[in-house]
Formats: C-alpha cells, sequence, structure tokens
C-alpha cells in the first residue's frame, strides 16, 4: 500500500513515483496523501497512464494543497478532459510555480 510508504513521511519535500503503473485506487491514496501533505514541494507522476477519474482525485487534492510548488506529469497521456479538469484545479491553486504537462495527447 503507497499510503503505508507516503504517510508517515511528514517532511517529505520531494517525491517522484514516475513509471510507474498504478491503477485509479493507487492515485487516489497518492492524490489523498498530497493533499494531506504540508512539506511537499515536488511532485513527480511523469509516464503514469492517467484516466479522467484519476485526474479527478489529483485535482481535487492540487486545489487543496498549499505546499507543492513544482508538479510533473510528462506523458500521464491525459487528454484534453484531463487538461480542462486539473487545469481547474491549478487556477484555484496558490502554490504551484512549475508544470510540465509535456507529451499528453493535448490539443488546441
Amino acid at each position: 500500500d503507497v499510503s503505508a510508504v507516503i504517510a508517515p513521511c511528514r517532511s517529505l519535500t520531494v517525491l517522484d513515483i514516475s513509471r510507474n503503473a498504478f491503477m485509479t485506487n493507487g492515485l487516489r491514496i497518492i492524490s489523498e496523501e498530497v493533499m494531506k501533505n504540508q512539506t511537499l514541494k515536488h511532485l513527480n507522476l511523469s509516464h503514469i497512464h492517467m484516466n479522467i477519474e484519476s485526474i479527478e482525485y489529483l485535482s481535487n487534492a492540487l486545489a487543496r494543497n498549499v505546499s507543492l510548488r513544482t508538479l510533473d506529469m510528462y506523458g500521464c497521456n491525459m487528454g484534453n478532459p484531463g487538461a480542462t479538469r486539473l487545469g481547474a484545479a491549478i487556477a484555484v491553486n496558490s502554490s504551484l510555480t512549475s508544470l510540465d504537462m509535456g507529451t499528453n495527447a493535448i490539443a488546441e
């Protein structure tokens, strides 16, 4: 269980879990921990395939997290619906200063 690793680390500032094959439930758990963590500055989720449900969990976490500065979501294959939902959460997040969403099948 991913939360068993992340939850006790209340001073964690960098979390790189890129290139893992998390299912939606795993991303829900990670999102819940991101929502609670107040020290995390950099989160790397690159190359983790995310469906709209996973993006919804992450978006809810981002809307509430006040410490995250950098989010790497390169190659998550989220498409336009995921990018739209994530964008709404980022709009209300006051701490995020760097975002990488390259290679996500997002059309103009």
